[in-house]
């Protein structure tokens, strides 16, 4: 089958609609079929085709593929094993604060801000400003050492610090960000 010239002059940013009118023009002229590859999908135009035909075709290939019975199984149950990972997480973030709260240690803290940044590459079911409140129930601070008198020159203040800026995205409803973990890729790991 012969593919269409278009295709092979489609330009970034062109609309498929522009393409598909040319496509279906071209194959009118030729009188015959023309297949035609554009953002990796490949139709073949005929020139009996109506222009909806195409447009019909397109957004069908578009759509996204029914899944069987097994792989919407596979997909809920990697969903649900995700979830459960998170709220693991999220329990040791909890447990490791209250054990924070009654006694001071620059090894917990590190865990606390590590566990605290892995858990913004995670998706999945976060209640993040329940989180916020529990760590400011456990003695955290939103925002600490923020201000023009913050000196971070410590591994506390410097861990502190981070936590205080999560928990301040976290009572917002978000996640940290990526600069808190910039910053704690910079603080030496505490064994």
């Amino acid at each position: 089958m012969r593919k269409s010239s278009i295709s092979e002059s489609a330009k970034l940013g062109e609309h498929v609609y522009r393409i598909l009118a040319q496509v279906l023009k071209e194959a009118q002229f030729l009188n015959e079929p023309l297949e035609v590859k554009f953002n990796g999908i490949t139709l073949v135009v005929s020139p009996e085709d109506s222009w909806v035909d195409l447009l019909f075709q397109w957004e069908r290939k578009c759509l996204p593929k029914e899944l069987t019975a097994e792989e919407k199984w596979e997909k809920a149950r990697k969903e649900e094993s995700e979830a459960r990972r998170i709220l693991r997480h999220v329990d040791n973030i909890r447990e490791l604060a209250r054990n924070h709260m009654y006694k001071f240690s620059l090894k917990r803290l590190y865990e606390i801000t590590k566990l605290l940044v892995e858990l913004e590459d995670m998706s999945g079911p976060v209640c993040w400003q329940q989180l916020a409140a529990d760590l400011e129930f456990a003695g955290f601070k939103k925002n600490a050492w923020v201000g023009p008198r913050a000196d971070l020159n410590t591994t506390q203040i410097k861990l502190e610090y981070i936590i205080g800026q999560i928990i301040n995205f976290m009572s917002l409803g978000y996640s940290g960000n990526q600069i808190c973990k910039m910053f704690f890729d910079d603080i030496e790991p505490i064994d």
